[in-house]
């Protein structure tokens, strides 16, 4: 691994100034082996919460309304969870880091992907998520946090081309009126990028992963109330007949996810971490078909194609190495 890379891997691991059940069960797994399958829960739990979503949407519930409630129950739970450590929060360090990544990591990416959810499925939306590790990669080469790589550079470009793909209003490609909506989920990868590069970074000193996941979260729930506002949104969950075991089933999932997102975030530099969109299109596409009866086009598989050879190309190198935590 290059210098710049190993660079970003010390910045990107919390300091464990305090003990952590979580990180002794942890220990007991080969690093790989744990990083495997921390990425394979969160992108079946994202996959999940993409399906969860269009159900609900379907039965009539806004974006904004799904968000804040499954946010609602998710913080609670997480809070729980946190127990007296969640006080840590007081400490500015810890609220701005929170802060910060709820709205990068969860809510921002989050009211955007149900918002076109109606548009282009689920599965096409998991798509999506597969890109952040490509961003996430030319990100950190901008920045100088990742060495030269020739092969990982063609990977990103080649990952490109194949989401590129999924845009092309052809018989095969995304339908001509779908196109302003893909356009817009666009916006999700570079945001979740974006994150991915800020909690690498910015992880404060001392700070637990259940916490930081119980502040994120509680995040979420302030976004989409002040969202609901300009998308004149009704909170009244009720208002909905029986969308509200799909809100509280939705409410564990998330809950499990970002306890995975941030046990994930202690053992995994940031463009591995970024795998998490690929598990989630892995998830996300036969999900899609079984449970909404979605179809997809011979195109849709040339792009993922394209995209998991990006993906073998970023990866290529020993960025699957265990770091020290």
């Amino acid at each position: 691994m290059s210098s710049h890379t190993s660079t970003i891997t010390r910045a990107a691991s919390p300091p464990n100034t305090a003990p952590d059940p979580g990180a002794a069960a942890q220990s007991l797994l080969p690093r790989p082996f744990l990083i495997a399958l921390l990425l394979a829960a969160n992108g079946f739990l994202l996959a999940l919460t993409l399906i969860l979503s269009r159900t609900a949407q379907g039965m009539g519930l806004s974006p904004v309304t799904y968000g804040f409630w499954m946010s609602v129950g998710a913080a609670l739970l997480l809070s729980l969870h946190a127990g007296r450590h969640l006080a840590d929060l007081r400490q500015p360090a810890m609220a701005r880091y929170a802060g910060l990544s709820g709205v990068l990591s969860l809510a921002a990416p989050q009211l955007l992907m149900f918002t076109v959810l109606t548009h282009i499925g689920a599965g096409l939306a998991s798509i999506v998520y597969a890109l952040p590790v490509l961003l996430t990669y030319l990100f950190a080469r901008v920045l100088g946090l990742e060495g030269k790589g020739g092969v990982r550079m063609a990977g990103a470009l080649v990952g490109t081309l194949g989401a590129t793909l999924l845009l092309m209003p052809t018989d095969g490609g995304l339908p001509a009126d779908a196109l302003p909506w893909m356009a817009l989920a666009l916006l999700v990868p570079v945001i979740l990028a974006a994150g991915n590069i800020y909690r690498a970074v910015a992880w404060p000193v001392g700070a637990r992963p259940r916490v930081m996941a119980a502040g994120v979260v509680a995040t979420s729930v302030v976004f989409f109330a002040v969202a609901s506002v300009p998308f004149g949104a009704d909170l009244n969950l009720m208002a909905v007949a029986g969308v509200w075991p799909l809100v509280l089933a939705q409410a564990f999932v998330s809950a499990g996810q970002f306890l995975a997102y941030f046990a994930l975030q202690r053992v995994a530099p940031p463009v591995i971490f970024s795998l998490i969109g690929q598990l989630a299109l892995a998830f996300g596409l036969p999900m899609g078909a079984i449970f909404l009866g979605e179809s997809y086009t011979a195109v849709t598989f040339v792009a993922v194609g394209l995209m998991a050879l990006g993906l073998i190309g970023v990866v290529t190198g020993p960025m699957l190495r265990a770091r020290a935590v």
